[in-house]
């Protein structure tokens, strides 16, 4: 029989020991690849046709070192939940001999009652835990400004800040008692999907793709990971009759802004002009790369003088990773 509350506490534990040991920056998304790395754990991203991933003890045909193998073709914040539901397996089940095979993770929010054995159970609460530590829930719902009633945009936002899904936020908030468990269920009947098609202006490549929403309330410290296909939004405050607008500043090698519109605050029922509003500016990911990415308010018949504000986003344009095996013969 399998205790639920056990294998969280001692997940819990765990994860906070790692931590710890790491010396984890708790204001950014935690790496989890660094971590596996840190154990002296090998990890390789592979396209695993029916698995999410596996854990490899120590054995002659793996070096005598233990490894992490990861589907290349998942999500991913799905692959980071694999890596640190892998990472549980290391740390409370590396002295078996047996391999942990894992056809489905990032169950803990949807249907943890159906895994029936104690280390899977262990191994799901542990990502959780660790990728997704109170002291970072906390710095981030500090950041985007979300109380104890977040809507599922907030928590939507929160996920991609945190690198999990969505129903694993949920789930999160609502073990960290941020939200009741009646506000767990309503927000957990609301699709990504959906959520998307509310934020996005174009909307992302693919099915798989996210909507990345900045606005001048996080002020100039905005970290965002999206990969290839997403789509990112800035919004900032603007006031025409000012002549001050928003543009990039450069070119960027790494996002193509495709789309730059003013949206007037509808604060009556009489059309205004030259009120205050706010400036949506589109980009898209385009290829993998890092790069602080500047916009300026200026008049732009006064290039001459300096901008009258910055706003700057700090982007990483990840890759899909496949690693690449040296067979011998």
């Amino acid at each position: 029989m399998v205790d639920y509350r056990l294998a969280n506490v001692d997940a819990m534990r765990r994860a906070i020991a790692l931590h710890r040991q790491l010396g984890t920056d708790m204001t950014n998304e935690i790496d989890v690849y660094a971590a596996i790395r840190a154990v002296d754990v090998d990890l390789a991203f592979l396209p695993l046709a029916e698995l999410s991933g596996a854990y490899l003890p120590r054995s002659d045909a793996t070096g005598n070192y233990p490894g992490i193998v990861i589907n290349s073709n998942h999500p991913r914040s799905r692959q980071r939940y694999s890596a640190g539901h892998e990472l549980g397996h290391h740390l409370r089940d590396g002295a078996e001999p047996t391999m942990l095979v894992d056809r489905d993770t990032d169950l803990h929010a949807r249907q943890v009652s159906r895994l029936r054995n104690q280390s899977e159970v262990a191994a799901e609460a542990f990502a959780a835990w660790f990728l997704m530590p109170r002291q970072l829930v906390a710095h981030l719902r500090d950041r985007f400004r979300i109380e104890d009633k977040p809507t599922p945009e907030q928590v939507y936002r929160l996920s991609l800040a945190l690198g999990t899904s969505y129903l694993a936020t949920v789930s999160q908030l609502h073990t960290l008692k941020v939200i009741s468990d009646r506000l767990r269920r309503e927000l957990s009947s609301v699709t990504p999907k959906w959520i998307k098609s509310q934020l996005a202006v174009h909307g992302p490549e693919d099915s798989w793709g996210d909507v990345w929403l900045v606005t001048d309330d996080e002020g100039s410290r905005s970290v965002l990971r999206p990969r290839p296909g997403d789509e990112i939004i800035v919004e900032l405050p603007e006031m025409p009759s000012s002549g001050y607008v928003w543009d990039l500043v450069g070119e960027s090698g790494h996002l193509e802004m495709i789309e730059s519109e003013f949206e007037e605050e509808a604060l009556s029922s009489e059309p205004t002009y030259g009120g205050e509003g706010r400036r949506r500016i589109s980009f898209r990911a385009t290829r993998p790369g890092h790069e602080t990415v500047t916009l300026a308010m200026t008049r732009p018949w006064e290039r001459h003088r300096d901008p009258e504000r910055h706003f700057t986003l700090d982007v990483s344009v990840e890759p899909r990773i496949v690693t690449i095996l040296q067979l011998a013969v």
